[in-house]
């Protein structure tokens, strides 16, 4: 951190500090002895208070609040627990507030049925006219990125509420759920259980494919 404050950005400062601190302490542990305690107590003094002053303070117009709202939060579980305490907390904080932003972004990116995409075979007029009068049957989602429990119940919802919506039409109610897993990047074990709710809907009449 004193060599990037000091300028020294590349990774050489960084190599050469980790090959001078061993090579100091193997030669001659006594040169450590020769500092002044003043000044590295008063360099750290300053390098913790500059810290307090850029997240505390500068930080403020960076983050939103719920994210500086952990700033302060860490701070005290760190002085009363604990860096330790500190840590965990954060990675806690930073998976359920990840969870909760990347659950509200969604995962559907591209709603259809049978009249607004269609399949590269070729058919006759009367088969072509058929797939598009019957095209409310069907309900498609394109996905995209990592499905997990939170985007996996967003896309449930509005899939369940594409259903309700077309089954006001009783002549045409949804039978087809088609899912395109193209853009999507992996999933974890609890999307499976989002689609057997999925099934659940109409279990007489509704096809997942």
């Amino acid at each position: 951190m004193l060599n990037a404050r000091t300028g020294a950005k590349s990774r050489v400062a960084g190599v050469f500090a980790v090959l001078a601190c061993p090579f100091v302490l193997a030669v001659s542990p006594d040169l450590v002895a020769l500092f002044p305690v003043p000044v590295l107590v008063g360099m750290q003094l300053y390098m913790g208070l500059r810290l307090m002053v850029d997240w505390l303070v500068g930080a403020y117009r960076r983050l939103t609040w719920h994210e500086y709202l952990l700033v302060p939060l860490i701070l005290y579980v760190i002085a009363f627990n604990g860096v330790i305490a500190g840590v965990v907390l954060d990675i806690v904080a930073a998976c359920v507030t990840f969870a909760l932003l990347y659950g509200q972004a969604g995962c559907v990116r591209m709603e259809f049925d049978g009249r607004t995409r269609t399949s590269n075979v070729e058919r006759s007029i009367e088969e072509t006219r058929l797939l598009i009068e019957c095209g409310n049957e069907i309900c498609g989602a394109c996905l995209q990125g990592f499905l997990f429990f939170g985007s996996a119940n967003l896309m449930l919802k509005r899939i369940r509420e594409r259903i309700r919506v077309h089954g006001v039409d009783a002549s045409r109610p949804v039978r087809y759920v088609v899912l395109d897993f193209a853009w999507t990047n992996g999933m974890d074990a609890s999307v499976s259980l989002a689609f057997v709710k999925l099934r659940q809907v109409r279990p007489s009449a509704l096809n997942l494919f």
